[in-house]
């Protein structure tokens, strides 16, 4: 009898070992670059889905859900105070580690007709579903060339106030008689200022025309 135990034990183990070789050996994730789709918000119909992309969409950042099909990307640039920012994805590639994200921001040029609203510029999009770590290899921002064509020249005018700071790269808040206005930079001192900018709080004297789209745009700086 216990012969016969001690065989029929042998026999199990030399099963389960067979099975055990049967499993399939993991999926190597895929190196290089990868198939993505970009996805419309508005379609998304599952309901966690949809409360992750709520959540998130206003963020400046890049973060990724997870389903049984797919991984899903979202990457966001923050609180912007005008429209006219294009936000796209150009590459994912993989490597052992990371799922990295390439991607480009432009901005809307001080001549642009833009929208005069908060706007939060983001983009999703999906992969077959990968459990690497999904990081922003890299952010291109660029600047729209486009210009206003138009006849009409504004007139510039010569103005003092007191510099409160940048509201954005393009865009600077200046307190003048009491008033604190928003000035697009033009592109000829675009450059300039974000370099050298005045201190927060100091006085400046500065050329600036309204367009007529009725933005502000500043033309020139000096500090007193």
């Amino acid at each position: 009898m216990k012969k016969f135990m001690f065989i029929l034990l042998a026999f199990s183990v030399v099963f389960f070992a067979i099975g055990c070789n049967d499993k399939k050996p993991a999926e190597k994730p895929q190196m290089g670059e990868l198939a993505f789709e970009e996805i419309n918000s508005e379609q998304l119909e599952d309901e966690e889905l949809k409360s992750w992309y709520d959540q998130n969409h206003t963020q400046d950042a890049l973060v990724s859900y997870d389903t049984e099909e797919f991984t899903y990307i979202l990457l966001g640039v923050g609180e912007k105070p005008t429209g006219g920012y294009e936000l796209n994805i150009t590459s994912v590639t993989g490597d052992e580690s990371n799922v990295n994200v390439r991607a480009e921001i432009v901005e809307p040029s001080a001549e642009t007709m833009v929208t005069q609203v908060i706007t939060y510029p983001n983009q999703l999009v999906r992969i077959k579903q990968d459990n690497r770590d999904v990081v922003l290899e890299e952010l291109v921002v660029e600047k729209n060339d486009e210009e206003d064509n138009t006849d009409e020249v504004a007139e510039e005018v010569d103005l003092k106030g007191i510099y409160v700071g940048q509201i954005d790269s393009n865009s600077i808040e200046i307190t003048v008689d009491g008033e604190p206005m928003a000035f697009r930079l033009s592109s000829d001192i675009y450059d300039d200022f974000n370099n050298n900018p005045p201190e927060d709080n100091s006085e400046i004297g500065f050329t600036a025309y309204e367009n007529e789209h009725g933005q502000w745009i500043l033309t020139s700086y000096k500090t007193n």
